[in-house]
């Protein structure tokens, strides 16, 4: 079942999503796996390597409207870099 209000989870230091949390997992005899048993509060960021304070940002479905302008910018914004390359010598 799909979460109505999906979140993703950002480091407070970096921006990074590369979150882990600190927990405990127990044996279950019934599944034969570990199943988690307890979250703790401390967060560590794998991409700048720090203990930090995480936070929530919602997860907003974008239209397809939206999808395509964005790949419209990021190929605009990529041919003026390639042009930008261009004049100063880069290529």
């Amino acid at each position: 079942m799909p979460c109505e209000n999906p979140v993703s989870i950002h480091c407070g230091n970096c921006g990074g999503k590369n979150i882990k949390a600190d927990a405990y997992a127990e044996w279950s005899e019934e599944t034969q796996k570990w199943e988690l048993a307890t979250v703790f509060d401390d967060r560590f960021c794998d991409d700048c390597g720090h203990q930090v304070q995480a936070y929530e940002y919602p997860i907003i479905e974008q239209t397809a409207e939206q999808v395509a302008e964005e790949e419209r910018a990021a190929a605009a914004e990529a041919m003026q870099d390639e042009n930008r390359a261009y004049f100063q010598g880069g290529v």
